[in-house]
């Protein structure tokens, strides 16, 4: 039994032979473990996961270093940069590599890709991709370090935004459950309000749901209930907020999507007895959105399928 239990801590261990001492590294050795790291991730890489576990260690000598440490900026990392981005896009570029963890709770690789995330400010849409990967429900690294080193260190661009956006989006992390998070203590909201109305903020976010998946009837219900989450835990924050809630969406004359919100004054809240609200009532309060927006996306669809006339 112990054999075994050997055997399979061996084949899910990589070792990355070095060619110095770890504390007298140079730059060229750091780029050279890293390619060398990156020539590990073939068509093979996912099977080597033992309970979904792959890790890299760094060898010199009796010396071992864990990936951990090897990415933790130690090392002259800065000019490893295009290294690090060719290390992360082949890991990401294999749709097999999901679910695989450098120990529990943290993705594979996750200590280079929060390196890369702190090093390059145009890796937004590569952290994209490469957090695409991960299972939301187990995997907590990559929303609680990976995506604030990046923001915290870049701050909010364009590019930045657009990788928030995603994320909120994609809601599948129980981290931004709750996305005054991400809106208010992470900055977002206030970026968001001195770049753009909340109308294109809307018509942003809507843009990137249709990208990502042509939407069934289904999802048009998915999508009223978390604008209609959004807008109401992000409500604690003090600036601008796209109305969400109250969102028809229907199709312009032109032929472009548009979006209309009713955004009306906030008032004082007031003390009252709570109501059993009817399923005949959440279907009331649900027809505007759903009537417009499902049919726009119905339309889209037929549109963009191989099989439509």
């Amino acid at each position: 039994m112990r054999a075994l239990e050997r055997a399979l801590k061996l084949n899910q261990t990589i070792d990355i032979q070095l060619a110095r001492d770890i504390d007298s590294m140079a730059l060229e050795d750091v780029i050279a473990a890293i390619n060398e790291a990156e020539r590990q991730i073939d068509e093979n890489f996912a099977r080597r996961a033992v309970d979904e576990i792959i890790y890299f260690t760094f060898v010199a000598g009796e010396k071992r270093i864990s990936e951990k440490v090897f990415f933790a900026g130690r090392r002259p990392l800065p000019g490893a940069k295009d290294a690090l981005r060719r290390l992360i896009e082949k890991y990401a570029s294999d749709p097999e590599n999901t679910d695989i963890y450098y120990e529990p709770g943290t993705v594979a690789l996750g200590h280079a890709a929060l390196a890369l995330a702190r090093l390059d400010a145009s890796a937004g849409p590569l952290i994209r991709r490469y957090g695409a990967l991960i299972d939301g429900e187990h995997e907590g690294f990559y929303p609680m370090a990976i995506l604030p080193a990046f923001f915290k260190t870049h701050g909010w661009s364009d590019a930045a935004i657009e990788l928030g956006i995603i994320e909120i989006e994609r809601n599948g992390s129980p981290q931004f459950n709750d996305y005054s998070m991400i809106w208010c203590d992470w900055g977002m909201g206030a970026a968001v309000a001195a770049a753009m109305t909340p109308q294109d903020f809307a018509a942003r976010l809507v843009s990137d749901v249709q990208a990502d998946r042509c939407m069934s009837e289904d999802d048009m219900y998915w999508f009223y209930g978390f604008a209609h989450k959004f807008q109401r835990k992000t409500a604690i924050c003090r600036n601008p907020l796209p109305c969400l809630d109250e969102g028809v969406f229907r199709r312009g004359p032109n032929g472009a999507a548009y979006s209309r919100f009713l955004c009306r004054p906030r008032r004082p809240r007031r003390r009252r007895r709570r109501r059993i609200r009817t399923t005949s009532a959440i279907g009331k309060n649900w027809n505007g959105a759903r009537r417009g927006f499902v049919a726009f996306m119905q339309q889209r669809c037929i549109k963009a399928s191989p099989s439509a006339p």
